[in-house]
C-alpha cells in the first residue's frame, strides 16, 4: 500500500474525516505543527486503521520524511525552511508534492499582489499539483500551474431529520462573531423580521470579537438563543432543528458550516463571497443570494417566511447536491486517489 504524509497544524473534524477515507486506500500520515490543540498521541480509527500523528516539537521533518518515507506529500500549511528540505527530499526520492490551498483574500494593495504573485510562483515551482478549495481557486492557481484540481473540503454525510411539516422557521448561525461573518447585521436583520414573524427563531453558535456587542443588541429578545462552540455532534443536533442556515459573509475562503448545513438539509441565506456558497447556491433556486447588509438578509428572511413551499424545495435540492458532490467526503477521496494514479 502506498504512502501519504499530510502536512499541516492542528486538524479539524473536516480533514479527520477527509483522510480517515483516505486510508482505505492509502497509508496515512500526519506531521502537525500545533502542539496546544491535540497533543498527548491523538489518532483516530476508520476500518481499523490509525493515522499516526507526528508532533514538529518531537521530530524534525526530515526525519519523519526518511522514516515513513512517503510516495505523496499533501501540504496544507508548512514552514519555510521545511518546505526547502521537501524539495530536496522529493527531487532525490522522487516523491510527489501536492498542495491544498483556499483562494487568498484579495489584496487592495497592488504592491502587495505583485509579492504574493511572485512569492506563489516560487511556492510552487516544484509542485506537482494544487487541491483548489473551490472553483474561484481553481482559476486563480492555474496561472501557477495547470495541475490545478477541484478539491474542496468534505465531510461524511449523515442522516437527518426530514422537515415535512414548518409551522415556524428556525434559523441557524454557526462561526466566529466577528465583522467579516456580518453577525450584527444578522441580528439586526431578525430583530426586523420578528415584528412581523414573532415565532421565528435565530439559533447562534460561535464565540469572537462582537459577543459581548451581539449579547447587549439582542438583549431581551427570547427568540435569540446563543451557544459557544461545541462538539460536532450538539452543531449537527442543532443543525436538524434548524430550517435555513445563514451564511451572508463579507469574505470566506470555503465555509464548512455552510457544507454542513446542505448535509442536514438546510435552505441558505448568503453571499456570492462565500466561496461555497458561489459554488453551489443559485439564487432563487436552492437558497437566497444576499449582500452583507442587513436590509438584505431580511429580505432573504422574508422570502422564505412568504415562500413555505419554496423553503421545503430548497432544503430537499441541497440534500441531494451535497449527496452527489465533492463535498461528500467519501466521493472526494475517490477522486484523489484517481488524481494520484494519473500522476
Amino acid at each position: 500500500m502506498k504512502k501519504l504524509l499530510f502536512i499541516s497544524n492542528a486538524p479539524n473534524h473536516y480533514q479527520n474525516e477527509f483522510y480517515s477515507n483516505l486510508s482505505k486506500f492509502l497509508r496515512v500520515r500526519w506531521f502537525m505543527y500545533d502542539k496546544v490543540i491535540y497533543k498527548n498521541n491523538y489518532t483516530w480509527n476508520n476500518s481499523n486503521k490509525k493515522i499516526k500523528i507526528i508532533y514538529s516539537y518531537n521530530q524534525d521533518i526530515s526525519i519523519s520524511l526518511n522514516s515513513y518515507n512517503p510516495d505523496y506529500i499533501i501540504i496544507g500549511y508548512i514552514k519555510f525552511l521545511d518546505y526547502l528540505k521537501i524539495i530536496f527530499y522529493s527531487i532525490f526520492k522522487k516523491k510527489k508534492i501536492y498542495f491544498h490551498k483556499e483562494f487568498p483574500e484579495d489584496k487592495k494593495n497592488f504592491l502587495k499582489k505583485i509579492l504574493r504573485f511572485i512569492y506563489y510562483k516560487l511556492l510552487f515551482i516544484k509542485t506537482d499539483g494544487i487541491f483548489c478549495i473551490g472553483k474561484k481557486a481553481q482559476n486563480y492557481y492555474f496561472k501557477f500551474t495547470k495541475n490545478s484540481y477541484y478539491v474542496p473540503y468534505s465531510i461524511n454525510p449523515y442522516k437527518i431529520n426530514l422537515k415535512n411539516k414548518i409551522k415556524k422557521i428556525n434559523f441557524i448561525f454557526v462561526g466566529q462573531l466577528i465583522d467579516r461573518k456580518s453577525i450584527l447585521e444578522i441580528i439586526s436583520a431578525f430583530k426586523l423580521l420578528i415584528k412581523k414573524f414573532p415565532k421565528c427563531k435565530l439559533s447562534i453558535i460561535g464565540t469572537g470579537k462582537y459577543k459581548k456587542t451581539c449579547l447587549k443588541n439582542s438583549k431581551k429578545i427570547k427568540q435569540i438563543t446563543f451557544y459557544d462552540f461545541r462538539e460536532q455532534k450538539f452543531i449537527k443536533k442543532k443543525l436538524n432543528e434548524s430550517h435555513v442556515f445563514l451564511q451572508p459573509s463579507k469574505y470566506d475562503g470555503w465555509s464548512v458550516a455552510t457544507m454542513q448545513a446542505m448535509n442536514a438539509g438546510l435552505a441558505i441565506i448568503g453571499t456570492k463571497s462565500t466561496n461555497c456558497i458561489s459554488d453551489y447556491i443559485k439564487h432563487l433556486k436552492n437558497g437566497y443570494i444576499c449582500d452583507p447588509t442587513s436590509q438584505s438578509i431580511f429580505k432573504g428572511m422574508m422570502f422564505y417566511c412568504f415562500n413555505f413551499n419554496k423553503l421545503k424545495d430548497h432544503m430537499k435540492k441541497n440534500k441531494k447536491i451535497y449527496d452527489r458532490s465533492l463535498m461528500n467526503s467519501t466521493r472526494l477521496s475517490q477522486k484523489v486517489i484517481k488524481i494520484f494514479s494519473k500522476n
